[in-house]
């Protein structure tokens, strides 16, 4: 305990008090005519004894002028309030039969330094400091008395006691208006926090609109055709078929390098990964590459000159079908050989062989 503060045991009490409990209007009253509750201490314990009996605080309260406060109700909401977790609602006017119920009867009458400072302690203050202060105000107690006194003669007990009750009031009323401007700033921040989530939902609902009227206008649709088995386009498109879900998975394979367009040499490392002989593939550029005529494939010639089922948005698919460029390649290499086979049997002797004619 001795470095702990004080008034870290108050918290609690001040709060309670504040709805009208008249132990913390007598803490205000010691305010008034004391510079710190060890000074206030010192001058109920004219004996010098550490410990104040009820006798010595009702006639340092006489002292003051405080002739309607009785001694013994303060010594018993003081010990109660000391020795318990709970506030005792007591009054000043007369002592209750909670209070002497409530107060041990070995510590009936005996406040204690300790016990003075931890109930009315209006400042922060550690052990040694108030130690230091109660030394000092016993060195000088005669000038404390004498300043109290003459204090209390400025105003008579009624008007300091309605003066604390107006005080009282006034911060209780100063808590409330506090607690009114504090649920009225949480409103504004949850009306601001609403009103941001409502402008967000709207941009991103306006950003949804914008890309699919954007999506509308660069939408590309591509039938489904198909080409006769005797030309090199039919058989590739067959084989094609065979290995793939559509023609832009079939794209993505022939462009890894994902340029959206497929070169000579692309093309025939592609046909070759799918061993298909390469010999024309001179020949089937020639006969894809007809928007242009670059030399190379961009994305809506072979998906145009190859798919085999009607592309809804070419672009799109085509975006799906790069994100999953690996899969698509592992998948058809372990679809060739079944795919070999078939073809194989179905080939007719001394048949054309895909592009190795």
């Amino acid at each position: 305990f001795a470095e702990q503060s004080y008034r870290d045991g108050m918290v609690a009490y001040r709060q309670v008090y504040a709805d009208g409990q008249e132990l913390w209007a007598f803490q205000n009253i010691l305010k008034f005519y004391f510079e710190n509750t060890a000074t206030a201490f010192v001058f109920f314990d004219a004996r010098a004894l550490g410990v104040i009996t009820v006798l010595d605080l009702q006639r340092g309260l006489d002292k003051l002028q405080l002739f309607h406060a009785s001694g013994s109700a303060v010594a018993g909401a003081l010990l109660f309030s000391s020795a318990s977790s709970e506030v005792l609602p007591v009054s000043l006017l007369a002592p209750t039969a909670t209070t002497a119920a409530s107060v041990p009867r070995e510590s009936l009458g005996h406040i204690h330094f300790t016990q003075f400072m931890r109930v009315l302690a209006w400042q922060n203050v550690t052990a040694p400091e108030a130690a230091q202060q109660a030394k000092t105000a016993r060195e000088n107690r005669h000038i404390i008395v004498g300043a109290a006194v003459a204090r209390s003669q400025q105003l008579t007990p009624r008007e300091q006691w309605k003066g604390e009750k107006r005080a009282q009031h006034d911060q209780v009323a100063q808590w409330q208006n506090l607690r009114v401007v504090q649920q009225q700033q949480q409103q504004q921040q949850q009306q601001l926090h609403l009103q941001q989530q409502q402008q967000f939902l709207a941009r991103q609902q306006q950003q949804q609109q914008q890309q699919e009227v954007k999506r509308a206008a660069n939408t590309i649709r591509i039938k489904a055709r198909k080409h006769s088995v005797n030309t090199h386009v039919g058989l590739l498109q067959r084989k094609l078929q065979a290995l793939f879900a559509d023609a832009t998975e079939a794209f993505v394979f022939f462009n890894p390098n994902g340029d959206l367009g497929v070169s000579e040499n692309e093309l025939r490392r592609g046909l070759k990964l799918i061993h298909e002989s390469d010999e024309g593939a001179t020949e089937l550029m020639w006969s894809i590459d007809t928007r242009c005529r670059d030399g190379v494939l961009d994305a809506h010639e072979f998906v145009h000159h190859m798919s085999w089922t009607t592309v809804e948005d070419l672009w799109q698919s085509i975006g799906e079908a790069q994100r999953r460029v690996g899969a698509i390649t592992r998948e058809t290499m372990l679809k060739l050989p079944a795919v070999l086979a078939s073809i194989q049997a179905e080939s007719e002797p001394g048949g054309r062989r895909m592009l190795g004619a």
